[in-house]
């Protein structure tokens, strides 16, 4: 069976689930099209999220127009740039809501710009999809936000049960930025160093766009840890952290969040792949592999996406991050399935949808959940630490397990 047959029998798939509530949708509905906002940095810090993101997003409008689109409705995209800056994401959001009249909104990246627009997307009723990891994002504090980003807390399990499972840590330092997602992750990680029993020899932290770590590294390396955990809030940032190491000569082993497993060509391009000499980041389970396995694979799911945005971007699928991109891929898709499922648009009822029915909804992820306690829709089950993370299989674009031979 060819690649674009098993993509439409996926998205078929996928789409179906949520048929149930088309015939309640309002008649008049079906004359306009479906807003979808996409709420990104498109410049500056961060940009290359923006373009990942929007290519995942790009992938799955162009398939749902194609079949027919949302309960019979095209799906139009609203770009709007919020440079990283929270300021701009409440401007940025404020305009898509007022002027626009999006049905709802795809990002922010950043979890301080997710905790800056939460009450104005709540009062407005708007569901929102973002890659926002802060546990702060509560159904309480944002009941219409859903995150494909792991929590900090689901982060910080998987990096430190890596470096105790698999490299026997006994001792581990932090680094981390100042921002909402990573100062949870550093609650979250001590509470969990301590039930594990590995000491904490230093923490440093740090903010976005600082060109020079070497104090921060210095600093931790006189605590002489066996494993540093990195949480960075951009892949330039990973770079220079890697860089500044490299430098040093510094070769303790380093577990990292997603955003050094995840999108790492800006990193790369700094640090070179020297700098991740000892360097592990998360990544999603589904997507990886161990270096025993077949180098085979049964054309998964994952893969029909890859070369889905292989044919979509041509000459620039090389800048493209595919486990990065399939968050907005999936965002769509899911946003599909709820206003079908639920015959409405309306936050409380899309969300509600969601809750219910994610768990065995078909994905390119695995098993989702969302629950009262928390939106986080990627759990630490799904999650792996990963080698090289730059290097990608040929074929099926997997990534090498750390934790496996």
């Amino acid at each position: 069976m060819n690649i674009e047959r098993r993509l439409f029998l996926i998205a078929t798939a996928i789409s179906a689930f949520g048929l149930a509530g088309l015939n309640s949708m309002a008649e008049a509905q079906n004359e306009s099209p479906v807003k979808l906002g996409l709420l990104m940095p498109f410049s500056g810090f961060g940009s290359i999220s923006a373009v990942n993101h929007a290519s995942g997003v790009r992938a799955a409008v162009a398939e749902i127009n194609q079949a027919g689109g949302i309960a019979g409705r095209q799906v139009q995209v609203i770009e709007a740039d919020d440079q990283s800056d929270p300021t701009q994401t409440v401007t940025q959001a404020q305009r898509l809501i007022s002027d626009a009249r999006v049905d709802a909104i795809l990002g922010p990246i950043l979890s301080q710009q997710g905790m800056a627009i939460g009450p104005i997307l709540t009062k407005a009723g708007i569901p929102n999809f973002s890659t926002n990891g802060t546990t702060q994002l509560t159904p309480k504090f944002a009941p219409y936000h859903f995150s494909f980003q792991p929590s900090s807390r689901a982060q910080g399990i998987a990096m430190i049960d890596y470096i105790s499972t698999a490299l026997g840590a006994k001792s581990a330092a932090i680094l981390a930025d100042t921002g909402a997602q990573a100062r949870d992750a550093v609650i979250e990680m001590k509470k969990y160093l301590q039930e594990k029993g590995i000491a904490l020899t230093g923490e440093q932290e740090f903010q976005p766009k600082t060109a020079d770590f070497t104090p921060q590294l210095l600093s931790l390396q006189r605590g002489n840890p066996d494993a540093v955990l990195l949480f960075a809030p951009s892949s330039e940032d990973v770079g220079n952290i890697l860089k500044a190491r490299m430098d040093l000569g510094w070769t303790a082993p380093v577990a990292g969040g997603s955003t050094v497993g995840i999108a790492t060509a800006s990193a790369v391009q700094i640090a070179g792949e020297a700098g991740f000499d000892g360097v592990t980041g998360t990544s999603f389970k589904a997507w990886t592999y161990c270096a025993t396995d077949s180098a085979k694979t049964d054309t998964p799911a994952f893969m029909e996406f890859v070369e889905k945005l292989r044919k979509q971007e041509g000459k620039r699928f090389d800048d493209i991050d595919p486990s990065a991109a399939a968050a907005g891929y999936v965002s769509v898709y899911l946003y599909k399935a709820a206003v079908e499922g639920a015959g409405s648009t309306a936050g409380p009822d899309v969300a509600a949808w969601i809750t219910k029915n994610v768990g065995s909804w078909p994905n390119l992820y695995g098993p989702l959940t969302a629950n009262d306690e928390t939106h986080h829709l990627i759990g630490s089950n799904l999650l792996a630490q990963v080698a090289e993370p730059y290097n990608v299989r040929e074929g099926d674009g997997f990534q090498r397990r750390a934790d496996c031979h």
